[in-house]
């Protein structure tokens, strides 16, 4: 397997084909919380937008550590 980034260009034509990714993080009590996230691509990093003061914003500012998930669905 050979390494790539996210500008690599058929992570691009992937991810430019998807709506969604699963957003996953860690909740206060170490468990796992994850949902589904529209986003913005803009070749370098995915924006996603929320409402402050739910919780998977709570946990993000408590934790930064995060997994994204881009499914085929195929």
């Amino acid at each position: 397997m050979t390494d790539r980034t996210f500008s690599d260009p058929a992570i691009q034509r992937y991810i430019s084909g998807k709506e969604v990714v699963v957003l996953a993080m860690l909740t206060s009590r170490g468990g796992p919380l994850a949902t589904p996230m529209w986003f913005v691509n803009d070749g370098e990093q995915l924006a996603m937008v929320s409402v402050d003061g739910l919780a998977k914003i709570r946990n993000l500012e408590r934790d930064s550590r995060v997994s994204v998930v881009a499914e085929g669905g195929e």
